[in-house]
């Protein structure tokens, strides 16, 4: 393995947490079956949170979780898991494989675990020439009128009709 490969390969496990796997998580108490404990619990942390305290529930690491980005790591930098990150990787080298021009970009950020990624990528490539942009509305998106709602299905019958006839190519 190369110097290059190494770095690379450990810097997708320090960005996805697997370098603290055997720490402990805490998440947060999510109301999601309302029982009269939970409930209370609720109350209380309610008013924890005026003298910032938190009542929280500790996970157990899932590493098949963690590596197809389905889980909500505590101590990563990123949430897309592994097989996204090696997405983002064999895409990055494909652009620059054919000498596609442009910069790169992370839209809706998190901890911003895939725009560190990039830049590595740049970095370990000696690409001095590209810049890698970050965007987030730090909202989420805004709820779809009906306007919007009829575009998007319009979209996606375009793109599954041009799915379908390269298909059957």
């Amino acid at each position: 393995m190369s110097d290059s490969n190494a770095y690379i390969g450990l810097l997708k496990k320090v960005l996805l947490g697997l370098h603290n796997a055997d720490a402990v998580e805490y998440k947060p108490l999510l109301p999601n079956t309302p029982s009269w404990r939970l409930k209370f619990l609720l109350a209380v942390h309610k008013i924890l949170r005026i003298k910032k305290y938190a009542i929280v529930r500790s996970a157990e690491f899932d590493l098949e979780k963690r590596l197809n980005g389905i889980d909500w790591p505590a101590h990563a930098d990123t949430m897309i898991g592994l097989k996204r990150l090696e997405n983002i990787e064999f895409c990055f080298r494909e652009v620059i494989k054919d000498n596609i021009p442009g910069d790169f970009i992370e839209t809706g950020v998190w901890r911003g675990g895939s725009t560190i990624f990039m830049k590595a990528l740049l970095k370990d490539s000696n690409i001095n020439n590209r810049v890698v942009w970050v965007a987030d509305s730090f909202e989420g998106l805004p709820k779809p009128d009906e306007k919007n709602i009829l575009r998007i299905k319009e979209i996606h019958f375009i793109r599954l009709q041009t799915l379908l006839y390269q298909w059957k190519k």
